[in-house]
């Protein structure tokens, strides 16, 4: 019936004093799918918005509402009257002098903030002959029940009543309703919601005595519940049905199973404030029955004793900890049962045997633990088992129906399970089993195989026609689906000697299940080998075609060298195995490479400066990539070295003797370095390949020897044609260049005096006389060069806070970003623009008037779409005069970014500002120089906000005088209404809406806030009343519905009343379709509106470049070029005028370094520093998600980093002071006042302040001997602490507690290996042990941690916030892991270190 869920009691409207004028009223059809059935044909549904827009009472002229729907006489007709007051006041239907009674109809009458007299409104009900009548939101001024009233012909007919947020006592408003001569009313169906005193049943059962449904939403009950009152079934009048549109909606979203013709007989009740002590009586026959959010432990077994034909149970958010027995003993008819979100901890045997006709079961979101033998055996006909966020540990055998054909869904996500259970293999008609975010590992695949019972398996896998020998080894066609992600396997281990019965049921069970892993989830070490041989095995006999989804989908996630490469499809001798060794060096890692028996150490991303001093015996393969070693020395191993890889380090030298001793050798890397000179003697070694690339190789009488050796060797030589050296200074391939360039010279006097001298005397005649010709620009040049500003000075406000304000149309955001906003911010500026922070829902008028007063200066940039369409430039403009006439002649700046003649297309008054300020011209080499000369023009003391105030100046009114952040106001229910068609639910749904939710907002969607049996019309306009802001999302302006432009009609409507940005409009895609609706077209020239299609910064793919380049080498203009390839004219010249053939693609976008600058400083004044290492790992993990590739397994490069540093000179890299971690956090009160004031506004925010229970602390405490410090990136200026990090012997203790004391189980971290002896022996079942390489928590452990400790130990808070505060050792800061936090839309929503997620809407 359309009914918001919260209303607002306003005091009575006096209308005694008041005249009663003609309504004015607008009319607006609507149109709803055919609800019922006559005789087997479809009823038409005519529907009309009637929008009341008077503000005092007055008269319906009803004669010509009911003219106006036209309706037929032939036929019978559903009629839909919404009356919509713009007011709370009260309408006379008295208006009736020619209306006459309508044959063949049946009316619906709906009523939103309009009240009215009853014996006024009756003859209305007798002529349209009402039905159904639904009251929303009203204020009835005063009333008494009449004992005799004059009509009452019309209410007596009314068989449906919804009444939901009336501002009177709802007893009382009934009675005056229903009171005729004390006849009983033929009212079948009530809803009652939000309402103003208790109900009193007796009331409602003497004058409704034939109600088949009751359904009470917040209100309270007095007395005993009893119910159903009728013994009868009450059937639909006029030979009428249920179409199949109602019946779906009403009936079989709930596996109901009644006749089209007759009412539901139903009776729910929620949040009524019932307690386990009141009494509810059922009997007679009853269909459904609901009972939620209110306040039950348990029920009597004798509640469902006396019900008969009960097809629906819903008992949710209760707190039920205990069901009885003998509960649902007799419920034979039952289909459908909900249990979820409760307290259960067990299930008594057999409560659910009796339930031979259910079909549906949900158990989900209780505290189950075991599951009692037989529990759902006999439930033969059930088809979806809901368990999900239990605490099952383990599912034993007899539990499923294992012989049911019917059932095809088990859901066991969220469960702390550590096996899988087999017995889930046996249901002949499973189709999907859902074991996401358990513990389930395969690490004893053998065992498991093992207890498969194959005459089970095979019966449930062939098809019923089928004999045994037929068809079960043959690859189904429709695969039934394990679903395991966020799980805990990591692979398929089985065992090499495995028996040919544990081979057979794993091949039956691939034939058959497929198998749903994260991507790249699997471990590929040498332990994969046996799964991988078997496979192999099988495809050479016929059994697989090496095309099944495993071959492709299953692939592996460590080690890093396999990133992304196909399980199957690895070799034996690419895998190794991680093992202990005790000579292992410090910080790195060992394996073992069984195929070869070759030891690899793996001291990759180590920060190493030297060679290690010792290596494990035997065959070696090392690895030292991404490390800063500057010298290959002489080391007692370098004999038993197979492989050297020693790329991307600062190596500058070889020793001789070093490649002497390396006797077996045969693959080294040197690549990446700082190498000028290789020692000839490495011509000895007997070597298969080797990498010199991107060195600094000199080309001098010295290396000639070299050239001809590369030549030689040119087979083993990788990228040959890379290695390269100096000559004439430029990098030119060694082995291409002519011997006579290998030369090595003296400097003469000549060279070295005479030629300076003449060039410099020279040099210094032309700059004097380009400095005399062009005297206007050398203002510039002096203080680009010198930072000196003698000239030009001016004065501003002290308001204009914004140096530069930009004002640019869609077709050149690019050019403003790129070449206007990201410099000038990057010079500490204050700089807005259109397309960053113009804010969405205001007009243009108000953001460019804002904008212009507070700004110094203001650039307009002239292009084809602001000719298009010059609102905003006439808006500019005329903002702009009153500086420009008042201040200084130069406040408005004016460019143009179109190849066209723009200037005589002006207004007059503009070309005369322009001729009289000469236009900056953007090709003009010092453009961005000259900007910036303009904005230095002001004293220091004049400068806009620096960029510290700036970010907070950002969240105030200061720049704008209305709100920039959401307007979110405490008397709205809803934070957000959105409004989207069916072609963008799956980026609302999945995008948009998820991150808003993270954020706190209240959001209302249509497909799971509006209310089932109502026009969508009334739900829309009840959203957009009840939200404070409406987002109206939509691909194309061509293709709105009816129900879209209604929708957008009313927020505008709501918006310009309002006085603020209730409509924010987001386009999906361009917005190139023609307009027709007025409303809108005007709101798009004059509103502030986003697009996703709008990118501020645009990464180029190579292809698109590169067509573009050929483009123009083929004789196209650059400018035509730019506009087919979607690619700035810039870019396309400046890759023309290098050369470049390559284009290789950017590690991070302006924006995306951008916020990692944020990061790196906001981490700092949070006391957590980040390394090098960890900024490296943060872009590593920001390239993947992207899906751009990456450089190394690492990350970026060293050289990357440097370049960084450079691009952003307020970062600087710093070893910090020492200082253990208690005297680090009581360092200073500044530091621990931000440190708690930050806490406080994170807990309000979160709305746990005072809630212990949901705030968790984690932290890791060690044991080891010495130090370690890693240089930290902070801002310049500044000092820094960090904690003392240990090593060598070390173990580790992974603690956490929550704020009321409650201690969570811990992890031990061994180093290398667990102890001897029986270490486990008096510590708890629930602690984690595990071991690491150096005793330390990593990425992959804490992970681990945080699954099968924090996620299980907090899974009974998954209805709130949960706050998780921590440190910022590397191995916490994951994207993994906050993806992890927030994969599930029911879990827990965990704030990390205090992380705020700064989205931008």
């Amino acid at each position: 019936m359309g009914i918001s869920k919260k209303c607002y009691f306003f005091s009575g409207i006096d209308g005694g004093s008041i005249k009663w004028l003609l309504c004015q009223m607008e009319l607006k059809p609507f149109i709803c799918p055919s609800l019922y059935n006559q005789d087997s044909k479809p009823v038409n549904t005519i529907g009309r918005f009637i929008k009341i827009h008077s503000a005092d009472n007055c008269d319906l002229n009803t004669t010509d509402i009911i003219n106006d729907y036209n309706f037929p006489n032939e036929s019978m007709t559903v009629g839909f009257f919404v009356f919509i007051c713009d007011e709370y006041i009260k309408i006379s239907f008295r208006q009736l002098e020619n209306a006459t009674i309508i044959s063949n109809l049946m009316s619906y009458v709906q009523l939103y903030k309009c009240s009215f007299d009853i014996e006024g409104i009756d003859p209305f009900f007798v002529i349209t002959n009402t039905r159904v009548l639904t009251i929303l939101t009203a204020n009835f001024t005063s009333f008494q029940a009449l004992d005799n009233r004059s009509s009452c012909h019309g209410s007596k007919n009314i068989q449906a009543l919804g009444l939901k947020c009336i501002h009177n006592d709802i007893t009382n408003f009934i009675q005056y309703m229903f009171n005729c001569n004390n006849e009983t009313s033929k009212v079948k169906e009530i809803l009652v919601s939000q309402c103003k005193g208790a109900i009193n049943q007796q009331m409602l059962r003497k004058i409704f005595p034939d109600l088949q449904t009751l359904e009470v939403d917040k209100c309270d009950l007095k007395g005993k519940v009893e119910f159903p009152w009728s013994i009868n079934d009450a059937f639909l009048t006029d030979n009428l049905s249920r179409s199949e549109y109602l019946q779906n909606h009403l009936i079989k979203s709930f596996h109901l199973n009644i006749p089209y013709n007759i009412f539901r007989r139903q009776i729910s009740l929620i949040n009524n404030g019932l307690t386990t002590r009141s009494s509810i009586q059922l009997s007679r026959k009853l269909h459904f029955f609901r009972i939620s959010k209110n306040n039950i432990s348990f029920f009597d077994e004798d509640i469902f004793k006396n019900v008969e034909g009960l097809q629906v149970v819903i008992l949710t958010e209760l707190g039920l900890r205990e069901i009885r027995g003998l509960t649902f003993s007799g419920l034979t008819e039952l289909l459908h049962l909900d249990l979820s979100k409760n307290e259960l901890g067990d299930l008594p045997s057999g409560v659910f045997d009796q339930l031979s006709s259910l079909t549906f079961l949900s158990l989900a979101n209780n505290s189950l633990t075991v599951l009692p033998k037989q529990v759902f055996f006999h439930l033969n006909k059930l088809i979806s088992l809901d368990l999900g966020y239990n605490k099952i540990l383990t599912v034993g055998q007899e539990i499923f129906p294992v012989n049911s054909v019917a059932l095809n869904s088990v859901i066991l996500k969220n469960n702390p399970l550590r096996d899988f259970p087999v017995t889930l293999l046996y249901i002949r008609g499973l189709k999907t089993i859902d074991v996401r975010f358990t513990n389930i590992n395969f690490q004893n695949m053998t065992a498991l195989l093992e207890h498969v019972d194959p005459t089970s398996l095979i019966r449930s896998v062939e098809s019923s026609s089928s004999s045994i020998d037929s068809d079960y080894l043959q690859t189904t066609t429709t695969w039934r689906k394990i679903d395991l992600s966020h799980s805990n396997v990591t692979g398929f281990l089985i065992k090499t000697n495995a028996s040919a019965h544990a081979k057979r049921m794993l091949l039956i069970i691939l034939k058959h299940f497929k198998f749903v892993f994260l991507a790249q989830s699997f471990k590929c070490y040498s332990d994969i080998l046996p799964f991988n041989k078997l496979m192999l095995n099988l495809t050479e006999s016929g059994y697989w075609t090496g095309e099944e989804y495993f071959y492709t989908e299953w692939t592996c996630k460590l080690p890093f060298e396999f990133q992304g490469r196909a399980v199957l499809r690895l070799k034996a001798e690419e895998t190794y195995s991680v093992v202990n060794i005790t000579d292992c060096p410090p910080l790195c890692e060992c394996y073992i490479r069984e195929m070869f028996n070759v030891t690899i150490v793996n001291c990759r991303d180590k920060e190493l400066n030297t060679l290690p001093e010792n290596m494990p015996s035997g065959m070696l393969d090392i690895w030292l990539e991404n490390n800063n070693i500057s010298k290959l020395t002489v080391r007692k191993y370098l004999g038993n070295i197979r492989q050297l890889l020693i790329s991307n380090n600062n190596l500058g030298e070889i020793e001789p003797d070093a490649l002497k001793k390396m006797i077996n050798i045969k693959r080294l890397t040197l690549d990446n370095n700082l190498l000028m000179h290789i020692p000839e003697n490495i011509k000895d070694l007997d070597i298969d390949a080797i990498s010199l690339q991107n060195n600094l190789f000199a080309c001098d009488c010295n290396s000639l020897w070299f050239k001809k050796w590369l030549t030689v060797n040119i087979d083993l030589i990788e990228n040959i044609h890379d290695i390269t050296c100096h000559s004439e200074n430029n990098a030119q391939p060694i082995v291409l260049l002519h011997d006579n360039k290998f030369v090595c010279h003296d400097r003469t006097v000549h060279q070295s005096y005479v030629i300076p001298v003449v060039v410099g005397i020279l040099l210094t005649f032309i700059a004097l006389f380009l400095g005399f010709y062009f005297r206007v620009e050398i203002k510039v040049l002096i203080y680009v060069t010198f930072e000196l500003h003698p000239f030009d000075r001016q004065k501003c406000d002290k308001r204009e806070i914004i140096d530069l304000t930009i004002i640019h149309a869609k077709d050149s955001s690019e050019f403003v970003e790129e070449k206007l906003v990201f410099p000038l911010k990057q010079m500490q500026f204050v700089v807005f623009s259109v397309a960053n922070d113009f804010v969405a829902g205001y007009s243009l008028q108000e953001n460019v008037s804002s904008a212009v007063l507070q700004s110094k200066h203001v650039l307009l940039i002239l292009s084809d779409e602001m000719f298009a369409n010059t609102v905003l430039m006439d808006y500019t403009w005329a903002e702009c005069q009153n500086k420009i006439k008042v201040n200084r002649a130069n406040f408005l700046l004016v460019t143009s970014v179109t190849e066209n003649n723009v200037v005589t297309a002006l207004n007059k008054d503009v070309q005369k500002y322009i001729k009289l300020h000469k236009h900056l011209k953007y090709r003009n080499a010092l453009f961005l120089s000259k900007i910036k000369y303009t904005l230095r023009s002001y004293s220091k003391n004049n400068l806009g906000a620096s960029q510290d105030n700036l970010m907070v100046n950002m969240n105030t009114n200061i720049v704008f005088p209305f709100e920039r952040e959401l307007k979110i106001t405490k008397g709205h229910e809803y934070d957000l209404f959105f409004c989207y068609s069916c072609d963008e639910r799956d980026y609302c749904q999945n995008n948009l809406i998820p991150r808003l939710e993270r954020e706190s907002y209240r959001i209302c969607t249509p497909d799971s806030h509006f209310h089932p049996g109502a026009c969508i019309l009334t739900n829309i306009g009840l959203a957009v009343e009840s939200s404070s802001h409406t987002i109206f999302v939509t691909s194309s302006l061509e293709t709105l519905d009816d129900l879209q432009l209604f929708a957008f009609q009313r927020a505008i409507e709501k918006t310009r009343l309002s006085k603020y940005n209730h409509l924010i409009v987001i386009f999906l895609q361009d917005k190139t379709s023609k307009i027709d609706d007025r409303d809108i077209k005007d709101y798009l020239n004059s509103y502030v509106y986003l697009d996703v299609t709008d990118q501020n910064y645009k990464q180029y793919s190579p292809e698109r470049l590169k067509r573009a380049i050929n483009a123009v080498k083929n004789g196209n203009s650059s400018y035509k070029a730019a506009k087919e390839f979607n690619i700035h004219t810039s870019v396309i010249r400046r890759n023309l005028r290098n050369g470049n053939t390559n284009f290789p693609t950017r590690v991070l976008n302006n924006e995306e370094e951008q916020s990692l600058v944020t990061y790196i400083e906001y981490c700092y004044q949070r006391n957590f520093p980040l390394t090098r290492k960890m900024i490296k790992m943060f872009v590593r993990q920001i390239m993947k998600k992207m899906g751009r590739e990456i450089p190394n397994q690492k990350g970026p490069s060293n050289k990357w980093y440097r370049s960084f540093l450079k691009r952003h000179k307020d970062l600087s890299m710093k070893k910090p002071q020492i200082i253990d971690g208690g005297r680090q956090r009581m360092a200073n009160l500044t530091v621990m006042k931000q440190h708690f004031d930050l806490l406080e506004e994170t807990l309000k925010r979160l709305c746990i302040f005072d809630k212990g229970q949901f705030i968790f602390n984690m932290d890791e405490t060690g044991f080891g001997k010495s130090t370690v410090i890693d240089k930290i990136c902070t801002p310049k200026s500044s000092h820094s602490y960090t904690k003392m990090v240990t090593t060598s012997q070390h173990t580790t203790a992974v603690v956490c507690t929550s704020a009321d004391g409650n201690v969570l189980p811990t992890m031990v971290i061994y180093e290398k290996s667990f102890p001897s002896g029986a270490y486990r022996r008096g510590i708890p079942e629930a602690w984690l042990f595990a071991r690491s390489p150096n005793g330390y928590v990593d990425s992959e452990l804490f992970i681990q941690w945080f699954k099968e400790i924090f996620l299980n130990s907090t899974s009974h808070l998954s209805q709130h916030n949960i706050l998780l505060t921590m440190d910022n050792h590397e191995s916490h800061l994951s994207i993994e892991l906050i993806d992890l936090a927030c994969a599930e839309p029911d879990s827990a929503s965990i704030t990390m270190g205090l992380y705020r997620n700064l989205g931008k809407l």
